[in-house]
Order: C-alpha cells, then sequence, then structure tokens
C-alpha cells in the first residue's frame, strides 16, 4: 500500500515538475486534509527518505483544515497539491474548480463515527434523535442527512 500511494504521488509531481530538473528542486506545496495523522505518515516518510528530492521536489507539507478548504487552495493557487476528500474534490470541480484527482490513498474510506460509551450507541440507528457534530467544510441537509 506505502508504494502504491508513493508511485500515484510521485508519478503526479513528476507531471507538474518536468521543468524543474534541469534547475533544481521545486518547492511544492501539500496541503493536508486535517492536522496531522496517522493517515499522513506515508508523505512524511517520503520526505524523510528523500523520495521527493529524488523527483526534484522540495516538498513543503502543511496541515490542512478540512477538504474543502484544502481543495479551495489547490483551485485557488496557494497550494500545489491537496490530500483531500475525492467527493469534496469532485463537487468543487462541477461548480469550475480547475482542480483534478490524480490518484486515491484508501480504497476504503477510514471515515467514522464516534460516540460517548455511556450513550448507548452501537448502530447508525442509535444516533437517530441525537445531537452530531461534524468539519466545518461538511454541510447537512433540512433532512437531518449530513454529507
Amino acid at each position: 500500500m506505502f508504494k502504491r500511494v508513493f508511485a500515484i504521488t510521485l508519478a503526479a509531481c513528476a507531471l507538474v515538475a518536468g521543468p524543474a530538473f534541469a534547475q533544481g528542486k521545486e518547492k511544492v506545496v501539500l496541503l493536508l486534509n486535517w492536522y496531522t495523522y496517522s493517515e499522513h505518515a506515508p508523505f512524511y516518510l517520503g520526505k524523510e527518505r528523500g523520495y521527493f528530492d529524488q523527483e526534484g521536489l522540495d516538498l513543503d507539507i502543511q496541515e490542512g483544515r478540512g477538504s474543502g478548504i484544502t481543495v479551495q487552495a489547490v483551485a485557488a493557487g496557494t497550494a500545489t497539491f491537496g490530500y483531500a476528500d475525492v467527493p469534496t474534490m469532485i463537487k468543487a470541480a462541477s461548480k469550475g474548480a480547475p482542480v483534478t484527482a490524480v490518484g486515491v490513498a484508501l480504497q476504503t474510506s477510514p471515515m467514522s463515527v464516534m460516540g460517548f460509551a455511556d450513550k448507548n450507541i452501537r448502530k447508525p440507528e442509535d444516533i437517530k434523535g441525537k445531537i452530531v457534530a461534524v468539519t466545518p467544510a461538511t454541510r447537512c441537509r433540512r433532512s437531518g442527512r449530513c454529507s
């Protein structure tokens, strides 16, 4: 899995960084989808092992504050690459944002719902009637369904 993630990432980076090879390393920013956590480890390990340097990239990894903000930053050109939720990127692209997905690192979403043990939430139906907190980039529809 680790090698596949880096193969996809490096291939995308190489396409953008082609002209940089003759001029030394190109400074690029990778904006993460959220504060640094375990899912982001391959990017930091790749940087530590010099994989990005080998491709002519001076990688600056920055923490994000949600996939929506990350996609907006890439669309605006303030981040070179973004690690974001694909549905969020697709929604932005459908509204004209100049962004493209070059790979998918996770084939199954790691997203989950967590609750306090004393609230007895054991299955999705147990959430009905409860207050649910979501990230700022998430929108809940009037039906009560969140996406």
